[in-house]
């Protein structure tokens, strides 16, 4: 018998699979198209306000761009994978900064209950420790808008361990490990 762990990636990959099929896995966010990779966003000036530590403004920047294409998936992820790494700088204004960051997401998702793109962001603000919430999360923002396939790509990864780094890099090292030659055999 397989574990719940086990049982719940297996469905999530069997859901994209169906959803692959069915060709609808080719709409990356029908919400909007994601950006090709490399292009300039409306969110790269938030972006670097940020990395140089001017939470406040950057916030503010988010907030003007958004408003202007509030159903963009892509400018959303981005912003929230970028603005992530937040939890690994250890400074007070960081964490205080992810914090609003995330209530700003809480408050949109109230005010507009129906848009997936919202929980789905969200769920990409929150680490491994707040997993169970992080699932909840995408498990609403799939059941909002069942055409993108961002929150299942993310439940695969939370429940194989993918969406931790170190994680990520364990694997990729144990699959470019080379078999060692056992001693003793002539070649």
């Amino acid at each position: 018998m397989l574990s719940s762990t086990r049982q719940m990636v297996a469905c999530v990959m069997t859901l994209f699979c169906l959803a692959a099929s069915l060709g609808t896995a080719h709409q990356i966010g029908t919400v909007q198209p994601a950006t090709p990779q490399g292009e300039k966003t409306t969110v790269d000036n938030a972006i670097a306000l940020w990395n140089k530590g001017n939470y406040k403004a950057a916030l503010a920047e988010f907030q003007k761009n958004i408003e202007a294409d509030a159903g963009n998936l892509a400018l959303h992820a981005k912003f929230a994978k970028a603005v992530s790494g937040a939890r690994n700088r250890h400074t007070d204004a960081a964490a205080k900064a992810l914090n609003d960051l995330r209530g700003l997401y809480a408050r949109w998702m109230t005010e507009s209950p129906a848009r997936a793109v919202y929980p789905y962001t969200a769920a990409l603000l929150l680490d491994r420790t707040r997993a169970a919430e992080k699932e909840q999360l995408l498990l609403k923002a799939a059941a909002l808008d069942r055409r993108i396939v961002e929150p299942y790509v993310e439940l695969v990864n939370l429940h194989s361990g993918y969406d931790d780094m170190l994680a990520r890099l364990g694997a990729r090292v144990r699959l470019t490990v080379k078999p060692v030659r056992r001693s003793g055999k002539s070649a």
